[in-house]
Order: structure tokens, then C-alpha cells, then sequence
């Protein structure tokens, strides 16, 4: 069982009991400059990002979920951002996720949901409307502007689920290193 500093793949991590802590700082130093936090197994910090990339991109992470209360959870270099509450997509008064492309997405509680206007937005100006994760298709909502495209299907755009904001590829391949660094979305 693996218990205090160790040294592989180029990086270096802080173990407790067989799982990445430590509680002065992150428990992962990965050799391309990327730092984690963690906590008993889990990504946790309360007083900053639990996870910042190489790139400069961050991650709010509480108790293993995205979570941040003041701000977006994922700032990606790109500027992209995503917004999480207790671990579900979630945001107030504004869409949960802003591509760099444009394109946007709002939720709540998890679910794609906007009572007033659609809930996904596309960068080439398609617009979706749901409400609490069903899509719905009222004539009257669906007002096109010019320049503007409606789609009219009923199942959820992959887009958004899987592209929108890809998170760090490698780690959502696998091919994050060994020290249990694979993050999910």
C-alpha cells in the first residue's frame, strides 16, 4: 500500500493509506506542470481551483464533484467556462456552459432548462428550447431572427454532452498517468 511521497511517470505524488492526500498542497505534480489536489481519493480544495493544467485551465473541485458557489467550476484556456453546483451543471440568471466557439448551454439541477427562451445555443445559431431536461417544441417559442436556424428534433444535441467543453483529452482517454488522475465528466 502506498503511503507518502512517491516518485514515478516523471511526477510526484502524495499518498495516505493507498489513496493520493495530502494536506498542504496538491497530492499530484505531474511532470508536464500540471498540480491536483486531493483529499482521502478525492480532488478537493476549499480556498482555490483543485485542479490547474498545464495550460492554465482550472477546475473548482469539493469532495470528488465540481463545485464552486461564486463563479464558474471550469475556466479552460480557451476561455470556455462551465459552471457546476455540487457536482451537476448548474447556474442562475445565466447559461452553465459558454464555449469559446459561443455556442451555450443553460442548466439547472443537471438538466438543460431555460423558462425564458432556448436552452442550448449554437454557435452557428441553431437554438434548442428545454425545460427540466425535455426538449420541447412549442411554435410559438421558436421565433426565428434573421440570420437565425431552428432545429426541430427531440433528442438532446450530442454536441453539447460530449464537445462542447471537452475536458482535457488525455485524461477522458485514459491516458492520464497512473496515479488516479483520470477525471470524469
Amino acid at each position: 500500500m502506498k503511503n507518502g511521497l512517491i516518485k514515478e511517470e516523471g511526477g510526484e505524488f502524495w499518498y495516505l493509506v493507498g489513496k493520493l492526500h495530502r494536506e498542504d498542497g496538491p497530492a499530484c505534480l505531474e511532470s508536464d506542470g500540471s498540480r491536483s489536489w486531493y483529499r482521502h481519493g478525492e480532488l478537493h480544495r476549499e480556498d482555490g481551483p483543485a485542479v490547474i493544467w498545464c495550460d492554465g485551465s482550472r477546475e473548482w473541485w469539493v469532495w470528488g464533484r465540481r463545485h464552486r458557489k461564486d463563479g464558474p467550476a471550469v475556466l479552460n484556456a480557451d476561455r470556455s467556462y462551465a459552471w457546476f453546483f455540487q457536482g451537476l451543471r448548474h447556474r442562475i440568471g445565466g447559461p452553465a456552459l459558454e464555449a469559446s466557439s459561443g455556442a451555450r448551454a443553460w442548466y439547472q439541477n443537471g438538466e438543460l432548462h431555460r423558462d425564458e427562451g432556448p436552452a442550448v445555443e449554437g454557435a452557428d445559431g441553431t437554438r434548442q428550447w428545454f425545460r427540466r431536461g425535455v426538449e420541447i417544441y412549442t411554435p410559438e417559442l421558436q421565433v426565428e431572427a434573421p440570420g437565425e436556424r431552428v432545429l426541430h428534433h427531440f433528442k438532446p444535441v450530442p454536441v453539447v454532452h460530449n464537445t462542447m467543453l471537452a475536458m482535457r483529452k488525455k485524461y477522458l482517454e485514459g491516458q492520464g498517468s497512473g496515479s488516479g488522475m483520470k477525471l470524469k465528466m
